[in-house]
């Protein structure tokens, strides 16, 4: 036994029974954490450790009992699960306070003053390199790794993985039950070629790319499993279009279903003609980001696209009808004021693409558009997921406009309630203004209704606008 110091409070831990557990707190079930899957894989090699994932409807207490036992509880932090989170650490702090508990993730790598008080360490960035060294640090009472912060020290500079060969192999951490009822994450990349200043991955510098013969163990994997769902989390799935092309055509190999994030205006011929003329039909879904079709906006948030290549791109391949493709707008971006935002949406709901994503800027803790805000006069919220609220282009009530749109558009269109009804009235050119008539419709739609009297409501919709 040894004595470790830890903020003021002196620890008893054995070397030879430390116990550590990483602990996701996912949106949904459905969901897998792939930070505390990978944290775990390097840490086990040396200590006993375990990992534990669970949703925000669990009970603080249920997840107490679980994880009691161990030594070092470390906390996966997001946006989504941050609040959760607080309040799932001051309560094992409160029960059992010679337990260290440490973060990492997104929501707690910037900002660190707002939250080391929560915590007893927080590790900045990926921790993958960094994890080991931390809990020796912590066993040994020596000197705690740079990226790592706590109450005396918390200025970290975010850890980046330098050699992608030391993240782990995490296809070994998916289970039966995972494969037939969960998403999949897998990556092949990290960083992004972009540098949007609304996302976090305009943080980090240039594309890592994992080596070939990872990728040539993730596609044997595939090959020899049945999966509910893969989802890359590359930032920009095609960033190298030769690597981009192979992987498909060796994906489309086997029975599974795949998801990726896509920058549509950098397809070259040969791949918007495989993706017309080649593909298996319904075997990928691509997620591309439109954000705005306004260039000023786009400019401001040091976004570079094509605009007229993306929707000319879109909609060939949209037409083809051999992929499903989802496309994301941003609301509250600069410069963008009602209107224009009003042709933005109308201009991209023609492209009929099957999923149309309304969201809304966020101002990410760590991201340049956040320490632009007051260049803007952006109002968002306080705490997490920091929507935005105003800005000297659009104000309150306007976006709260747009919240209309999005209610109306996630039944009508997204849930595919509506979409051969919709598609008529497109192809008639019955209606010329699609976001006002998603706008009026949400005078009428209520969520809490059953699905027949929204139906009946849609009815009373239109006989009223004609």
């Amino acid at each position: 036994m040894f004595l470790c110091s830890i903020i003021g409070t002196v620890v008893f831990i054995n070397e030879v029974f430390m116990k550590v557990c990483f602990v996701a707190i996912n949106a949904k079930y459905i969901h897998t954490a792939p930070a505390v899957r990978l944290l775990n894989e390097i840490t086990k090699k040396k200590y006993e450790s375990n990992f534990y994932e669970f949703t925000i409807k669990d009970k603080v207490d249920n997840i107490i009992e679980i994880i009691k036992d161990y030594d070092m509880i470390g906390l996966s932090c997001y946006i989504w699960n941050i609040e959760f989170i607080i309040s799932l650490s001051r309560e094992i702090k409160r029960l059992y306070p010679h337990k260290i508990v440490f973060a990492g993730g997104p929501e707690v790598s910037y900002d660190i003053k707002d939250y080391i008080n929560d915590f007893d360490y927080i590790i900045s960035g990926e921790g993958e390199e960094v994890i080991v060294p931390f809990i020796d640090a912590i066993v040994n009472n020596s000197l705690i790794p740079q990226g790592i912060a706590y109450k005396d020290n918390i200025n970290a500079i975010p850890n980046i993985v330098k050699n992608m060969n030391n993240i782990p192999n995490i296809l070994n951490t998916y289970t039966e039950e995972d494969k037939k009822n969960r998403i999949i994450y897998l990556e092949t990349t990290r960083g992004c070629p972009f540098k949007c200043s609304y996302c976090l991955s305009s943080v980090e510098k240039g594309v890592r790319f994992f080596d070939e013969e990872c990728i040539n163990k993730m596609f044997d994997f595939i090959i020899n499993n049945d999966f509910k769902c893969i989802k890359f989390l590359d930032r920009t799935f095609n960033v190298n279009p030769k690597r981009f092309l192979k992987i498909c055509k060796l994906l489309e190999q086997t029975k599974n279903n795949y998801q990726f994030e896509i920058a549509a205006d950098l397809f070259d011929d040969e791949v918007i003609n495989y993706f017309t003329n080649e593909v298996t039909p319904n075997k990928f879904r691509l997620e591309i980001g439109i954000q705005s079709l306004m260039k000023e906006a786009i400019i401001a948030v040091d976004r570079y696209q094509d605009n007229e290549r993306l929707v000319n791109v879109i909609n060939t391949i949209n037409k083809a009808n051999r992929v499903v493709i989802h496309v994301d707008l941003i609301a509250g971006l600069p410069f963008e004021t009602l209107d224009i935002f009003k042709e933005t949406f109308n201009k991209t709901f023609l492209l009929q693409c099957e999923e149309l994503q309304l969201g809304f800027l966020k101002l990410l803790r760590g991201t340049k558009i956040r320490k632009e805000a007051e260049l803007y006069d952006y109002k968002y919220q306080e705490k997490a997921p920091y929507e935005v609220i105003s800005n000297k282009f659009i104000a309150a009530e306007e976006l709260n406009i747009i919240h209309k749109c999005e209610n109306s558009l996630e039944w009508m269109w997204n849930h595919k309630r509506c979409v051969s009804f919709l598609k008529h009235l497109i192809s008639d050119n019955i209606i010329s203004n699609y976001f006002d008539f998603f706008v009026g419709f949400d005078k009428y739609y209520d969520k809490n209704k059953q699905l027949y009297e929204n139906y009946s409501a849609l009815c009373r919709y239109l006989k009223d606008i004609n």
